[in-house]
Formats: C-alpha cells, structure tokens, sequence
C-alpha cells in the first residue's frame, strides 16, 4: 500500500474521534500512528494530504491517535447549522455566542493551570451545575467592571445582536420547563447540557452520571484540542478574568 493510501487511511481514523489505536480490532490504526511517529517521510505525507483536505492535524498521539480539525473552508468543517441539527437547537445569533461561551468555560474548568494541558494523566472532572455557576460569577464579574470603568454595554437600538456576550448569557434563564413539563432548550443550564453531550459524541467527554445536572470527565483528546487551541483570544480572554477571581481559582475537579 503507498504511502498516500496509508496517509489517507489515518486521518479517516482521525474522523472517527471515538475511536482509539488500541481499541481498533485489526491493529491497522496502531500500525499507521507508529509508521507516522517513526517515520519522518510518511509523517510529511500525512500533513500534505491533510493540507489538500483542508484539515489541520493537532496531534498523532499513540494513546489518543490522530487528532485533526477541519479548517473554515474545508468540505469537513462543522457549520453552526450543523451543530444546531446535532443539538437539536437553532442556530440564532444570540444562542451561538452562548453556546461558544459553555465551551470556553468548560475548557477552563477542566484545565485551571497551563500546567494542566500538560499533564497527560489529568482525569477532570466538570458538572453542569459547575459550568452555570462559573459563567454566573464570570458576568457578574465583568458587569462590575464595566460599571466601574462607565462602560456602555447596551447594544444599539437598530442592531440589537451587537450585545455583548456576558450580558446575552446573564439575561437567559438558568433553568425553566416547558408547557408539557420538558425542560426548555433556550436555558443556559440546557445549552450547558448540550455542549457536554456534544463533546461525547465528539470522542472528547465521557459522561458519568447525572449528579449536578450531568457529571462528565474529560478524555485525552480534549485535553489535546485545548492545549492546542488555548492561544485564542476569547479563551485568553476568561483566563484573565479568572485570574482576578479568586472564587474560580480551583474550580477544577481532578479524580
């Protein structure tokens, strides 16, 4: 088989998140992430094809296996439309900043130290209830700070999706029922919920119970994606905040 073939073969593997080397009953993708970490030639043919797929490959881990993300433009990137029909939720302005802001605050809980994106036998730990709660404190936060410094936050009056993003999480909801007793989507305890599960289908989360709403454990790849992609600004963004928060300092859980 040629190296092409072969290079093409892994990142198919990298679009299977859930599945790992070891768990790969014919011994082909633990084959494949060896040839890649030993040989230096395939290692370069595997980023050319994924290049050429519009893919940028983060890591090829021999625990893991390879992790890629889909570039902006790439046939496999993931539309907010199709993050909204795998939720089941719509894809409104307002609710995508909320549901990017859950994700950036779930990264952070599960990761409080840069050290931690280091430490590869890191088992954390993140509840919904943990995530609602910290985001709550982050607004107040940055709702005492524009208060302080006479910011004005409101949006204008002929472009009211130009809210900023703490206010639109801070004036939805934690939690409400729906006529027939569901609970509704728009809350930001469901949005929460619904990023978590996503992150399982995502082979990066795995649920353990329903404590708190939702107990979840962050696998390896997460840890991987985050270390990679905590150098954006949104994400320095918290980080600074949090650091000015003592309440937020440990909100890790590790175990």
């Amino acid at each position: 088989m040629s190296d092409v073939a072969d290079a093409a073969r892994l990142l198919a593997y990298a679009m299977k998140p859930r599945l790992t080397p070891g768990a790969e009953p014919s011994g082909d993708y633990a084959r494949l992430v060896a040839r890649h970490a030993g040989e230096g030639a395939f290692a370069k043919v595997v980023e050319d094809v994924a290049d050429g797929l519009g893919l940028w490959l983060v890591a090829v881990d021999s625990i893991v296996g390879a992790v890629a993300c889909a570039e902006e433009d790439s046939m496999f990137a993931i539309g907010l439309r199709d993050y909204a029909r795998q939720t089941r939720t719509e894809s409104r302005m307002d609710l995508r900043v909320i549901h990017g802001l859950a994700f950036v605050a779930i990264a952070r809980l599960c990761y409080p130290q840069p050290t931690h994106l280091e430490t590869v036998d890191r088992i954390s730990r993140v509840t919904v209830n943990d995530v609602e709660e910290y985001l709550r404190r982050l607004c107040s936060r940055l709702d005492e700070r524009a208060a302080a410094d006479e910011v004005d936050v409101d949006p204008p009056v002929d472009e009211p999706l130009l809210e900023r993003t703490w206010r639109a999480f801070a004036r939805r909801a934690s939690a409400a029922r729906t006529g027939d007793a569901r609970r509704n989507s728009y809350t930001t305890v469901a949005i929460i919920g619904k990023a978590l599960a996503w992150l399982v289908d995502q082979g990066l989360a795995q649920k353990v119970s329903d404590e708190d709403g939702g107990t979840y454990r962050a696998l390896p790849r997460f840890r991987i994606l985050v270390r990679e992609l905590s150098g954006g600004e949104l994400y320095a963004d918290v980080l600074r905040i949090a650091e000015t928060d003592p309440g937020t300092a440990a909100s890790g859980r590790a175990g």
